[in-house]
């Protein structure tokens, strides 16, 4: 997969629907890698 590098001072916010069928750990190892410091978790009770 291509490497991209964003912006400093972007954080990501992720949930198990918006992230098109992938596992929380899946989708935060890519955000990550490209380059986010901060990674917001955010589950509502199912």
């Amino acid at each position: 997969m291509k490497e991209r590098k964003l912006p400093a001072g972007i954080y990501a916010i992720t949930s198990e629907p918006h992230s098109l069928g992938r596992n929380n750990i899946e989708v935060a190892g890519e955000i990550l890698d490209a380059g986010v410091k901060i990674l917001q978790y955010q589950e509502k009770a199912r």
